[in-house]
């Protein structure tokens, strides 16, 4: 358990509750020079941005961060807004948790900024072994950034790490062992590997692989990587699965102590995590209020009150055998399908397998 002083536990809400933070995610703007067909935002290079002051204030307003938890500065391309630099640095300096920058890479060389990156985990994102259709989407250059980043990185005296994140698709479903391997040549950390959320731009993207559409293409991948991972090579990087499996469930139904990473978008709009960024959830705004008083606000209990009607009302689920220990499947994957919270996340076929796996265990 954490330290109580991590804990936000000065204010109680409605509800009693008390939060553990592990981690915001910072939309510091929306503008965005790459054209990712699947793009869950539809980012392009018109925007906003999030002005320096409030983003210092919404830095200020997070101290109460574990050092485990992560802050995440994504956008848009966040190396796009005229202040990255100074936010960078100013994390840095307060120090609550670590720093994630999520970029495509494409302005590094431009800005100079590999000693300052050097203090950050860099995620960067590959579209395909083929450099030209990767730099189509994700920008001119950027393909040969991956042999060059951890070397210029390492030059200097921070302790980040470089993670690569694959979004699994057609484009590239057929070279992830070939990803991995190459990832290693290029020193990377820490490798992703996720499927696609069917919003933004993914909704016309016929190349989308996912657990509902394809769910026996999905259950192959997943199969594959769970065994390159088992058999995982001392010098390949370290694999993270999560976001290839459907949830059983939303942390965000515990009762004594709620795990939540918030996000915030370019326009100040907090949202209860980064799947639920739907206008209908939007459960505050940091230019108006600060983290601390929007989690224990009346609109976040509400939310929460909400998914726990959702829990144990959900009539779909009542002559399922599996009914006791399923959590009904991620809400926000819920309301993304059917706009709905009222409805099972579609993923009652994979679940169903997991636990009859774990019933015969």
């Amino acid at each position: 358990m954490y330290k109580k002083d991590v804990i936000l536990e000065n204010q109680k809400n409605e509800s009693n509750q008390m939060f553990l933070i592990k981690g915001v995610y910072l939309e510091i703007t929306s503008k965005c020079n790459g054209f990712c067909p699947y793009c869950h935002n539809n980012s392009k290079l018109n925007g906003a941005d999030i002005p320096l002051k409030n983003i210092k204030n919404i830095i200020d307003s997070i101290d109460f961060m574990p050092p485990e938890a992560v802050l995440t500065l994504s956008g848009g391309e966040p190396t796009l807004h005229p202040d990255f630099v100074k936010i960078v640095r100013y994390s840095l300096d307060k120090g609550n948790g670590k720093i994630r920058v999520i970029t495509n890479g494409s302005l590094i060389d431009r800005l100079d900024i590999y000693e300052l990156l050097s203090y950050c985990e860099v995620q960067l994102t590959i579209e395909t072994l083929n450099s030209k259709l990767h730099d189509k989407y994700r920008g001119e250059g950027t393909f040969a950034l991956f042999s060059k980043i951890k070397s210029r990185t390492s030059l200097y005296s921070g302790n980040g790490k470089i993670s690569l994140r694959v979004n699994i698709s057609e484009r590239n479903a057929n070279e992830l062992s070939n990803i991995i391997e190459q990832a290693s040549k290029w020193g990377v950390d820490i490798i992703r590997f996720a499927f696609l959320q069917n919003k933004g731009r993914a909704i016309d993207d016929e190349c989308l692989i996912d657990h509902y559409s394809t769910p026996d293409k999905a259950q192959l991948i997943i199969n594959q990587l769970e065994n390159l991972k088992k058999n995982q090579n001392p010098t390949y990087p370290v694999f993270d699965l999560e976001e290839c499996y459907p949830r059983d469930g939303c942390e965000l139904m515990f009762k004594d102590l709620i795990p939540i990473s918030p996000c915030i978008d370019a326009f100040g709009n907090v949202y209860p995590c980064n799947k639920f960024m739907f206008p209908d959830y939007v459960i505050g705004n940091v230019k108006k209020q600060n983290i601390k008083d929007i989690l224990y606000g009346g609109i976040f209990n509400a939310f929460l009150l909400r998914l726990q009607k959702r829990y144990a009302y959900m009539e779909e689920c009542q002559g399922c055998v599996w009914k006791n220990v399923c959590f009904k499947g991620c809400p926000a994957v819920s309301h993304m399908r059917y706009s709905s919270l009222d409805r099972i996340s579609g993923d009652c076929d994979y679940l169903k397998s997991v636990f009859k796996t774990m019933a015969k265990k």
